[in-house]
């Protein structure tokens, strides 16, 4: 999914007066939690790189989790639509669909690339 793809979806889904920018650093966060939780933690034979999200990222940008896990973002998008406009039941509907989807992509993860082997023990 795209960014563009993404925030179309949004947009359709949950109708929101939050500028562009608000919503690529909502994205950004998105993706800076999957990556540092995930994709850094994991040998990745597909070298994903992520060096995080500006205004100025095209919105052509391919986000990093692939379908069918990408409905992540979506959802925490919509979480965060429903939080800052003080919707709280719809927020706590909205958080509970985003943690779904997180625990579905990380096992997916999981699955799928080995955990990074770090050194534990200090050799003498």
């Amino acid at each position: 999914m795209t960014i563009d793809q993404l925030t179309k979806r949004l947009m359709a889904l949950k109708p929101h007066n939050f500028t562009a920018g608000e919503v690529m650093e909502w994205i950004a966060n998105a993706e800076g939690m999957f990556y540092a939780d995930c994709v850094q933690t994991h040998d990745n034979p597909d070298s994903l790189d992520y060096e995080g999200y500006t205004s100025e990222t095209p919105d052509s940008t391919e986000l990093l989790a692939p379908s069918p896990y990408d409905e992540f973002y979506l959802y925490y998008l919509m979480a965060q639509v429903d939080l800052h406009n003080l919707e709280y039941d719809k927020y706590n509907n909205s958080a509970a669909l985003f943690n779904a989807a997180k625990r579905e992509l990380w096992a997916f993860w999981n699955r799928t690339y080995t955990p990074v082997q770090r050194v534990t023990h200090w050799k003498m």
